[in-house]
């Protein structure tokens, strides 16, 4: 799942500093969302995306299938911007590896649609070590980033997305733009030793609806991967993407 990520520091963010971070202010990260219309995002990709509502696909364990994508819709973008005091808009910058070209064209199309309510650039990054050396420094205001569970279970998004200084190991290691909130700390921890799978699909469930109530990010889309095999041998593709010769058999 590809998604945007927030700088929620409200005094301490390096893209505004002396001042108040806007990102910090739910209103202004709905706002932004609202602003987003992923289906022009998604023809640039072609047939290989659908639209995403949360950080996992609907394959993972633990995604939450209430959840459903803020729409698109400009008029509400700048209403919740003008109760959040930003009438006119604010400057912002979307961090952008131009390792790949189809990357960048989707960081532009993002950066076009963000401009129409705010004043929206895009700072293209020389490679990916500079990108993420950026992002490791809490230096991106908000940035364009994928993530697929190599488990096949959502609880390693609570771990390293999500998990907040607050909880007691300590921020997730890609949990770049400081996201806090007490009660997904408090289900990151039960998740993590909690064996019944019924109730860890619950509380991850109940997680990741906090999570998007507080526009943790914006989802953009999920890959969608195409597979084709000989007829004579029976396979079911894996959702962590991972191909194992055990699982193939021949009819």
């Amino acid at each position: 799942m590809f998604y945007l990520g927030f700088d929620f520091r409200e005094n301490n963010s390096s893209s505004f500093p002396g001042m108040k971070n806007p990102l910090a202010d739910e209103r202004v990260r709905q706002a932004l969302y609202h602003a987003i219309d992923v289906t022009s995002i998604i023809k640039i990709l072609g047939l290989a995306a659908e639209p995403a509502s949360q950080f996992l696909s609907p394959l993972i364990f633990g995604y939450n299938p209430q959840i459903k994508r803020l729409p698109y819709d400009l008029n509400l973008s700048r209403q919740l911007l003008r109760a959040a005091g930003y009438e006119h808009g604010f400057n912002i910058t979307l961090d952008c590896p131009e390792s790949y070209v189809l990357q960048v064209e989707i960081c532009e199309e993002i950066v076009r649609q963000l401009s129409q309510v705010v004043n929206a650039s895009l700072n293209l990054l020389a490679s990916e070590e500079e990108y993420y050396t950026k992002l490791y420094m809490g230096n991106c205001s908000i940035y364009f980033l994928g993530w697929i569970p190599a488990t096949g279970d959502g609880g390693e998004i609570f771990d390293y997305l999500l998990r907040s200084e607050n909880h007691p190991l300590g921020r997730g290691s890609y949990n770049f733009g400081y996201y806090s909130n007490n009660t997904v700390d408090e289900i990151t921890s039960k998740v993590s030793y909690t064996m019944s799978q019924k109730t860890r699909m619950n509380l991850m469930r109940d997680g990741f609806s906090v999570a998007m109530d507080d526009v943790a990010c914006i989802p953009l889309y999920i890959s969608v991967c195409n597979n084709a095999f000989p007829e004579y041998l029976e396979w079911s593709p894996r959702s962590d993407l991972n191909t194992l010769v055990e699982e193939i058999t021949v009819k």
